[in-house]
């Protein structure tokens, strides 16, 4: 597993984010989330846990669907719940119901739910595989387990860049927080040591043509990368900035900067043979 911060850490993290976290370029949430749900093809009157739930893509694009279903969404991020509230009021949503929520410990009975999704969420859970245990007790037998990783060439170039720059200043501490990435046979492992043995993996591209100029850094700093400049002096982040959209231009062209957003999406039967 990579390295996951403090639950204290990482709700002050994703809180720090909330306010930015639906940046356009950011724009692999809102695809990731389709491509999840597009997969899991839910009736219409199930019920779904969504797993830290952020601003609400995944709980926004399954509300699409399940017009006659319900939505249970849980962060441990006070402001992205907020944040998620906000869009699902704007939009005069109502079935989907939020709460601040640690994963690790679901506060609903047994056999509840009739699927339990998570998008990007794996990584931050301090015990994952008492996450994924808990999401099998409060799954219908024959329900589905479904988790969208990045994969380990995720943020390709961003993330490598970054850690340049950061290692060239001795200033590279908290990268470890920052790279997340895991592939196939780490989370194959990880769901077999959690009791689902019939997990099946497919891992698709969800990467996109970055246009700005400025978008390489608000990759960085509107996504839990931001985690890895906490050495940073704020005195010294604007000329760090500079630096780092100057070394980004290297991989632009005429048709803007490629982001690698591979994506694993693992997925498992409770119950299941």
């Amino acid at each position: 597993m990579p390295y996951s911060l403090p639950k204290a850490e990482t709700c002050h993290l994703f809180d720090q984010l909330a306010t930015s976290y639906d940046d356009p370029a950011l724009r692999f949430g809102a695809f990731t989330a389709d491509r999840l749900l597009a997969g899991l093809k839910p009736q219409q009157n199930h019920k779904i846990l969504d797993l830290a739930c952020g601003t609400g893509h995944v709980a926004l694009s399954a509300c699409q669907t399940l017009h006659t279903g319900r939505i249970t969404a849980i962060d441990l991020s006070e402001r992205m719940i907020d944040k998620a509230d906000e869009k699902i009021k704007h939009l005069g949503i109502k079935n989907i119901d939020l709460y601040d929520m640690d994963a690790e410990n679901l506060a609903f009975k047994s056999d509840f739910f009739d699927h339990v999704v998570c998008a990007y969420g794996l990584p931050f859970f301090n015990d994952p595989i008492k996450a994924l245990k808990d999401c099998q007790r409060v799954t219908h037998k024959g329900g589905k387990i479904v988790f969208a990783v990045w994969g380990k060439s995720a943020f390709n170039p961003l993330l490598p860049l970054l850690k340049t720059q950061l290692k060239a200043q001795k200033l590279d501490t908290f990268i470890q927080a920052a790279d997340v990435g895991m592939d196939a046979q780490q989370l194959q492992t990880l769901f077999k040591q959690a009791g689902l043995n019939n997990a099946h993996i497919q891992t698709h591209q969800m990467g996109y043509r970055l246009q700005r100029k400025a978008d390489s850094w608000d990759v960085i700093y509107n996504s839990h990368l931001r985690i890895a400049l906490s050495a940073l002096s704020p005195q010294n982040q604007t000329q760090f900035k500079l630096a780092f959209i100057d070394s980004s231009e290297t991989y632009q062209n005429e048709a803007g900067l490629w982001l690698d957003m591979e994506t694993h999406f693992i997925s498992a039967m409770n119950g299941g043979v």
